[in-house]
């Protein structure tokens, strides 16, 4: 039994080739961790994955959108 442990990331473009194609905008990440497909929170590079608010607004890299509108009630941030 794996334990904690992301098995696989998966990055979704909700509307295929039309624009934006920007991350946070139309393109979003999943992770299967253990045996559950989640939003994938942001991550620094290293083995603790965290989230930061900031990641998901005009000036952020959107890594964290999908985890940040489902955790917000499925609302986009007012800087979105």
């Amino acid at each position: 039994m794996i334990s904690n442990q992301i098995v696989a990331i998966f990055v979704l473009d909700v509307n295929g080739n039309a624009k934006p194609n920007r991350i946070g905008k139309d393109i979003y990440f999943l992770m299967l961790k253990d045996d559950k497909l989640q939003p994938s929170p942001y991550s620094k590079g290293n083995d603790n994955i965290t989230f930061e608010q900031s990641d998901c607004s005009k000036t952020g890299l959107g890594y964290s959108c999908a985890y940040y509108i489902m955790q917000n009630g499925w609302k986009f941030p007012d800087d979105y």
